[in-house]
């Protein structure tokens, strides 16, 4: 047992066993380092935040996990340890890139995380991604729908992968003796070809029909078109779309062949101008360019004008003017296509038939049925003002006539480009306003400029009014008069 002793009146402490010593000398050092042997070491942490930015979608996730933007946008990493961030689009987005904290570019981003950190990652629609358009076909008759851009051909194709965000216009054509109905789904209706832009996957709904009761003109009694100008867009057939409607003082005048009680008139009864003068021919549409020239004349043989006095015809129509060659050097649209929406016609020249004379639209100077009321020659045609011989309808007196069972020829060029064909449609069948659209048209294969079979849009005549061309389906030339 240690004892203390006394030493000058101080007491000493036995010295202590070299562990305690040893011990008590490391508590020293440490303390005089500033630790504390008695605390557990902590670990730092930040927080990083991911916003996603862009009209796109997609999805950020981390490595080490933790951020899986998606749903979880932020999460607490080490501080001063690395994470990785990587960018996944979704389908029909694509990633464009980093920005914040020192993130760029489209690859996978770095960041050591010494403090609370920001990045955003964009995504933006992919305007090469693709969308499907479907089509579905209804009713009771049978037809065929294409597209443009071409890729459904429905028939046999009804669905295709298109562009995603571009207009596709669908045409619609019924089989023969048959009537297309309308359209249904994708933003389309009626039954003109229908404009839409393909966002998403689409299905649009083309219905035929058994034409059960066929429309036939009755040459005796041809419906009057007085009344059927429009200054809009026609939203039915049998209109004529003008861009202004003659304002004129004349009254209608008392002819025998028009019947006001039924609003008809009779084509088999109505008089034609005398005479038979024949003009210098001088016409030539040249293929490849589109490019018309001539001077005006027919190569028929014409009416005498101004109308003579002793004419029968002069009590019903004193048409003073008289024929006179007045050049034509049209540039036509080389490869014309169908517009977004249909233009107005106007009062001149809307065309010319291959006979080398203009031809107008079915109005007037008076706003009426041109064919109905006004008194033409034996070839249907007579001067205006500016003694320029023309037609409202299609001439009697065309070299390129009508064979049973076949397609129309073409007879003419509209100021669009398109070809104007007679009244016989596919097989032979006789087109009436309820077999085209509301501007006198429609599309199906047909031969152009010696060319093969190819679907193009083009315009037929029918006995009824506007008997040619209803409004513009292309842009037409200008300089056309």
């Amino acid at each position: 047992m240690m004892s203390s002793r006394l030493i000058k009146n101080r007491f000493i402490s036995p010295p202590p066993s070299s562990a305690l010593f040893l011990l008590m000398a490391i508590t020293f050092l440490l303390y005089s380092c500033g630790d504390n042997p008695f605390l557990v070491p902590t670990t730092s942490s930040t927080v990083l935040t991911v916003s996603k930015a862009g009209t796109g979608t997609g999805t950020v996730t981390s490595s080490p996990s933790g951020i899986n933007c998606g749903t979880t946008c932020n999460a607490s990493f080490t501080q001063n340890g690395d994470v990785t961030l990587t960018a996944t689009a979704d389908n029909k987005s694509v990633f464009t890139g980093w920005t914040g904290s020192g993130c760029s570019g489209t690859d996978t981003c770095l960041l050591t995380l010494t403090s609370d950190m920001a990045v955003t990652a964009t995504f933006d629609t992919n305007a090469t991604s693709s969308a499907v358009l479907t089509i579905s076909k209804t009713g009771t008759g049978t037809g065929t729908v294409t597209s443009s851009p071409s890729g459904i051909n429905c028939g046999p194709t009804c669905d295709a992968s298109l562009t995603q965000n571009t207009e596709v216009i669908l045409t619609a054509v019924a089989d023969a003796n048959l009537v297309f109905v309308s359209w249904t789904g994708g933003g389309c209706s009626g039954k003109d070809p229908c404009s839409l832009t393909l966002t998403s996957d689409t299905t649009v709904t083309a219905t035929f029909a058994t034409n059960t009761t066929p429309v036939v003109i009755d040459s005796k009694q041809i419906p009057v078109g007085d009344g059927k100008l429009l200054t809009t867009v026609p939203t039915e057939v049998g209109y004529l779309y003008v861009c202004y409607i003659p304002d004129s003082p004349n009254l209608p005048g008392k002819a025998p062949w028009i019947n006001t009680t039924t609003g008809t008139w009779d084509q088999t009864i109505k008089p034609s101008v005398r005479g038979s003068v024949a003009w210098p021919f001088n016409f030539a549409v040249n293929g490849p360019t589109h490019y018309v020239s001539g001077n005006g004349l027919p190569k028929h043989r014409t009416g005498t004008f101004g109308i003579a006095i002793t004419d029968p015809v002069y009590k019903y129509d004193k048409n003073p003017n008289t024929i006179a060659a007045e050049p034509i050097a049209w540039q036509l649209p080389l490869a014309p296509v169908v517009a977004s929406s249909p233009t107005c016609t106007h009062g001149g020249a809307i065309g010319v038939l291959l006979s080398g004379a203009r031809i107008f639209n079915a109005s007037d100077a008076d706003g009426r049925d041109a064919v109905a009321h006004e008194v033409q020659d034996a070839c249907d045609g007579h001067p205006q003002s500016k003694s320029i011989y023309h037609y409202h309808n299609l001439t009697r007196c065309s070299d390129q006539t009508d064979i049973a069972g076949q397609h129309s020829p073409l007879v003419g060029y509209v100021a669009d480009g398109f070809g104007l064909f007679g009244n016989q449609g596919e097989k032979g069948v006789a087109l009436t306003n309820a077999d085209l659209d509301i501007c006198h048209g429609h599309t199906h294969a047909i031969a152009l400029d010696g060319g093969l079979p190819a679907d193009s849009y083009h315009y037929h005549a029918t006995k009824e009014f506007p008997y040619t061309v209803g409004c513009f389906r292309g842009t037409p030339a200008v300089g056309i008069h």
